[in-house]
């Protein structure tokens, strides 16, 4: 007991998403409607926000090869 063990995790590509990239997944979906730009949502706070991450996710650098990386969990 009380021993840490090393576990990998993925990133960059692994397939299971945090709330906020699937919120925000869905969110650049309705924003980019024609109906976000009759309602108004494409020009408000959602709209600005799903434009950063948009601009966050392009400007992302390039996952290393391996894909994985070990870290400790108590």
């Amino acid at each position: 007991m009380g021993r840490c063990h090393e576990r990998p995790h993925r990133h960059a590509g692994a397939s299971r998403k945090s709330p906020v990239e699937i919120f925000a997944d869905a969110a650049s979906v309705v924003t980019r409607s024609p109906y976000a730009e009759v309602t108004g949502l494409k020009h408000g706070k959602l709209g600005r926000w799903t434009d950063g991450v948009a601009e966050m996710r392009s400007a992302a650098p390039s996952s290393p090869a391996t894909g994985t990386r070990t870290t400790k969990s108590c």
